[in-house]
């Protein structure tokens, strides 16, 4: 279901968190001019700024819960965003109507007068309600919003009057605020976005949501200037905003505020496959987490006890140990986390015969979406395709599938998903296809596939959202090795109305060019497979290097495969790269002898610029964090790639053997990379996705 909440809107002034022109959705959405402000010299400070918003929906209603997302664009930072996906947990059966939304402002504790107004010149004005000095508002019975020392909190309400009825255009207005300062002096101030909910007492619980944080102390300031009221006032970077990486729940009813991570694939019989889960807690607070199995009906199947992620530490474990399954279980994972540095992978292990024939693994989810494709669906016999849809929301919903193959698409149905379940089908009643899953609904999902090559290897795919289609795609690795190692990539064309042209750009490692640049057609709705020689690689020659895809205009979605074309004992998956990172993990390593399976893990660095050199480290990790071997540095030519086994990298020195653990890469200017981990006979191979912190 879809409702508005009674009062959405935020008054401009909380939005002196970095937001120039911006916008959020959902539970409210506004538009911002830049903002005024400064000094006189009679110690009255101003700021000004006009805002623009609509009545928004949320996502979810149900019961005790109610689910929305705030998305803030700033749109002089060329469209970067803000994303907040927002539970509110609370058994007086909360409806939208109970939640409302405010700005809490800290100032130095020794400004008074506080005082502000609204106007849109058109006869329309008024003042806002504010309340000052402050020293702390509760976020729940458990947590507090606390003024630093020597400030205050300042609250700032809107009227109803300026929230527009439902489905209305913007009202824009001008707000004003004054106070009174003595001595006259530059100032700083920091602001958060909160939605309140009654708590039952006659007050309000304030839940911070952007930033989304629990102390001021992470908050960046704006610097008022001792400036005549006209000056225009700089914004922190959005990209300095602290963010949970995740949908952020407040339990109301357990006075607890926690991230959400999804897993979702559990698949667990003893002697056939299983699940393996695991986090590196990127941060510099330990972690309790917890782990929530639900069946594809959607009823609790496990709920594990607590377990303790160190600042700095991985863990990986089977999911029947985590959850101590003790019987086959099917459907999927919720894991919450008291802090929010967490980066996490899966891995599905695949041993029919009771030794492992395949492993693959993806990323954990950290959002929904609404509208996403599965990149790689693989059924022409002997291969085979589960999806798994998983319903992570309170409320059933329904889901619109479209089969995409190399010419087209063709409408499958809708299908329903059970509230907190999971839809898994083989699409084998649909026909056989290859190519790739387009998937639409009207409430949040997260979606994958699993694809086998009969009992021989198995790979994952996870869905993509539409929204992280891209004009400009990259392979950070392309290989081929006649008979032995092949690459292939799904280039699917959704949601542009016609047929696409993707410019394919092929390099060598030292970033000189492999072929000329060739054109591919994707037509409207299909997906194109492109494998070795259709990449640019050289026919009949062992040759490696990374691709550009351009398609200026008709924004792609796409995957890489890498395999054994032959006897099939390995496959491995995983999404092209839109953009690089200058700072990202990877979840997992194992390298060397671990209880008599030989482990080794590879790792390609690509320095994506045609023209400036970059700086990079890479180092290795044990599970508790302290380092393995040696930091690696090293300077990537224009266009150079480099690719090594981690032990055979260039100054790491002996590197311990190690099951578990993770790689930190860091550069000066955004490369690309990937990870693949496998055994020395090859039974597996397993990519693991760069994740940035």
């Amino acid at each position: 279901m879809s409702n508005s909440f009674k009062i959405a809107l935020i008054v401009a002034f909380a939005v002196l968190v970095p937001f120039i022109g911006g916008a959020c959705s959902c539970f409210n959405k506004m538009n911002l001019s830049p903002m005024r402000g400064g000094m006189s010299p009679d110690g009255t400070g101003t700021m000004t700024i006009w805002m623009g918003g609509v009545r928004p929906t949320v996502e979810d209603e149900s019961g005790n819960v109610v689910t929305g997302s705030y998305s803030f664009l700033d749109y002089h930072q060329e469209g970067a965003s803000y994303d907040m996906r927002v539970q509110i947990i609370h058994s007086n059966k909360i409806s939208v109507d109970d939640v409302g939304g405010v700005g809490i402002l800290q100032f130095p504790d020794d400004i008074t007068g506080f005082a502000a107004v609204y106007d849109d010149y058109m006869g329309h004005s008024g003042p806002l309600e504010i309340q000052a000095g402050l020293s702390t508002v509760p976020i729940t019975s458990n947590h507090a919003l606390n003024a630093e020392p020597g400030h205050q909190l300042v609250i700032v309400r809107v009227p109803p009057a300026l929230v527009p009825a439902e489905g209305a255009p913007e009202l824009w207005y001008e707000n004003t605020m004054t106070f009174q300062i003595n001595p006259v002096r530059p100032i700083q101030v920091k602001a958060i976005m909160a939605a309140t909910v009654p708590t039952g007492g006659g007050g309000y619980y304030y839940l911070p949501v952007c930033p989304a944080v629990r102390s001021f102390a992470d908050v960046p300031p704006v610097e008022i200037p001792e400036t005549p009221p006209t000056e225009s006032i700089p914004f922190p970077r959005l990209a300095d905003l602290p963010h949970p990486g995740g949908p952020l729940v407040y339990n109301l009813d357990e006075g607890s505020i926690y991230a959400l991570r999804y897993f979702p694939r559990l698949d667990f019989n003893s002697a056939a496959h299983t699940e393996g889960f695991g986090f590196v807690n990127t941060g510099t607070k330990a972690s309790t987490v917890t782990f929530h199995a639900y069946d594809v009906n959607g009823q609790s199947i496990a709920d594990s006890p607590n377990w303790n992620w160190p600042a700095g530490g991985q863990g990986a474990y089977q999911a029947e140990g985590l959850l101590q399954l003790s019987q086959p279980a099917q459907g999927w994972v919720e894991a919450r986390t008291s802090e929010y540095d967490l980066l996490g992978f899966f891995l599905t292990q695949w041993f029919p015969w009771g030794f492992l024939e395949g492993m693959d693994g993806a990323a954990v989810f950290t959002e929904t979406m609404n509208i996403g494709v599965i990149p790689r669906i693989q059924m022409q016999s002997p291969y085979t395709t589960e999806v798994q849809i998983v319903n992570p929301g309170y409320e059933g919903m329904s889901v619109a599938l479209q089969k995409s193959y190399a010419t087209g698409g063709n409408f499958l149905g809708s299908f329903p998903v059970p509230a907190r379940g999971a839809l898994v089908t083989d699409l084998t009643a649909y026909g056989s296809f290859d190519g790739a899953l387009y998937l639409e609904s009207g409430h949040p999902f997260i979606a994958t596939a699993t694809i086998r090559h009969g009992n021989d290897c198995v790979a994952t795919a996870n869905a993509v959202a539409f929204g992280d289609r891209a004009e400009t795609l990259f392979a950070s690795h392309i290989v081929l090795w006649p008979g032995i190692y092949s690459t292939s990539i799904n280039l699917h064309n959704g949601g542009n109305g016609s047929d696409a042209t993707a410019e394919i750009r092929p390099y060598y490692a030292n970033g000189t060019p492999m072929a000329a640049p060739f054109n591919v057609t994707v037509p409207r709705s299909a997906t194109v497979t492109l494998t070795d020689t259709q990449l640019g690689l050289p026919d009949g020659a062992s040759s490696e290097g990374w691709l550009e895809i351009r398609s200026p205009g008709k924004p792609l979605a796409g995957c890489i495969t890498f395999g054994d074309p032959v006897r099939h004992l390995y496959e491995s998956t995983l999404p092209l790269q839109a953009a690089g990172s200058k700072n990202f993990y990877y979840a997992q390593v194992a390298n060397g002898d671990v209880g008599g399976v030989v482990y080794s893990t590879g790792i390609s660095v690509v320095n994506p610029s045609t023209t400036t050199p970059v700086n990079i480290s890479i180092s290795v990790h044990k599970s508790d964090g302290t380092l393995n071997g040696n930091v690696v540095n090293r300077t990537l030519a224009p266009g150079e790639k480099y690719v090594r086994q981690l032990s055979t990298m260039e100054g790491v020195g002996t590197l311990e053997n190690q099951a578990s653990g993770y790689i930190h890469v860091t550069a000066e200017a955004p490369v690309l990379s990937f990870v693949l981990f496998f055994d020395q006979q090859f039974n597996f191979m397993s990519a693991v996705q760069a994740q940035s912190k």
